[in-house]
């Protein structure tokens, strides 16, 4: 399983797809299959992972991606792919993430691929649930979207803003930074979401971990209004 991030590839999807069904087809070690493929040249390989895919004749992913896009992914998929069905079930990166966990649990593991988001991929990898797979596409990504040994590839971009409402605040009063948060005259009149995951991880990026420890003290001493998910708090 393994994610991706920046391009939308329908084609490379599938080429990390359809390594899952070769496992499950051919009985052996993933890590034995990963490096036989690795040996090959890139139609070889194009060819016997459709083969081992079109065997099972469907592919299940789970991810964390808007329902419109994964009808796309899907309708390209299968236009690609004939004779291969794209099953997908979408939910937030922490719904996707405890699917996974308690399936594995019950001894159903139905999933192919998944992307339940960055912030739950360690969960997935601590539970021995993610394979690593080196992707020849991996080679087009900076080192900042992809981790080191192979187990993921990131596929897709989310951003974390500031929204006001503009009924309500004037576009010459609204934050213009997250430090503006700290001012008195916001106490009790923003909200955050329970799990700010992107928005943590972006200033862990910028400011360090001091800084936004610091950052995040001060914060929940002017009292914002905490909720779960993004679409309650839009």
């Amino acid at each position: 399983m393994k994610q991706r991030k920046r391009r939308f590839s329908a084609a490379g999807i599938a080429i990390s797809i359809s390594l899952f069904l070769c496992s499950s087809l051919y009985g052996a070690d993933p890590d034995e299959i990963w490096r036989g493929l690795g040996k090959l040249s890139g139609e070889e390989r194009q060819k016997s992972l459709a083969a081992a895919a079109k065997a099972e004749g469907k592919v299940v992913f789970y991810a964390n991606i808007s329902a419109d896009h994964l009808e796309v992914l899907r309708q390209d998929f299968e236009k690609r792919y004939s004779g291969i069905k794209l099953e997908m079930w979408r939910g937030s990166g922490e719904r996707t993430s405890n699917r996974i966990l308690t399936e594995t649990r019950a001894g159903k593991f139905d999933a192919d691929v998944v992307g339940p988001g960055n912030e739950h991929f360690p969960a997935l990898m601590k539970a021995g649930l993610v394979g690593r797979y080196s992707s020849p596409e991996r080679a087009s990504y900076s080192d900042s979207h992809k981790d080191r040994d192979g187990y993921w590839t990131s596929y897709v971009y989310n951003l974390a803003v500031i929204a006001y409402n503009t009924k309500l605040v004037s576009a010459a009063e609204a934050p213009r930074t997250y430090e503006d948060f700290l001012n008195p005259k916001w106490k009790g009149n923003f909200a955050i979401d329970m799990e700010p995951d992107r928005a943590v991880m972006g200033w862990l990026k910028t400011w360090g971990e001091e800084k936004t420890e610091r950052f995040l003290r001060a914060l929940i001493k002017n009292d914002p209004v905490v909720r779960k998910g993004h679409t309650l708090l839009t």
